[in-house]
């Protein structure tokens, strides 16, 4: 997918998710392999107002293979015993039907992390109703985890 057709997904996107209610930005390019920028979605996940940062961004496979990644932060600082963290998320990648759960160390953020492949071919609108449908799954998976994921946060 090149750089103007993937400024047009998201700009189709970023639509269909505020028309559902959803705060979305986008964010300048982080550099190679990503082709361009990312679009940032704040995903309501309790009744009580919480949210997790969804990231969408594309990186280059190869010529005629693109990479669309879905990064979600469900917790910016864990506040957890580690090895009771990796035993919780083998346990939770054992389950989960799309994606992995990890640990940024780095930032101590606790994620989901999922990628699809994409041939550059998709029409714009078909691959945003394919997204809709994988955001609606990652949705049921992150906000299945997010009552045990918030205890592991600090504070």
């Amino acid at each position: 997918m090149d750089l103007a057709k993937q400024k047009q997904f998201f700009q189709i996107l970023e639509q269909k998710l505020n028309g559902m209610g959803m705060q979305t930005a986008a964010a300048a390019g982080a550099g190679a392999p990503q082709i361009g920028d990312t679009l940032r979605v704040l995903v309501p996940i309790t009744d009580g107002g919480d949210a997790v940062l969804m990231e969408l961004m594309a990186a280059v496979i190869d010529e005629e293979t693109d990479l669309l990644q879905f990064y979600t932060t469900m917790v910016m600082e864990l506040d957890v015993d580690r090895g009771q963290l990796a035993q919780t998320l083998l346990q939770w990648n054992f389950l989960c039907p799309l994606g992995a759960f990890g640990v940024f160390e780095e930032g101590g953020q606790l994620y989901h992390k999922y990628g699809v492949l994409l041939t550059g071919e998709e029409e714009l609108e078909e691959l945003t109703e394919r997204v809709i449908l994988i955001l609606s799954v990652l949705y049921e998976v992150i906000e299945q985890k997010y009552p045990l994921a918030a205890k592991f946060a600090k504070g």
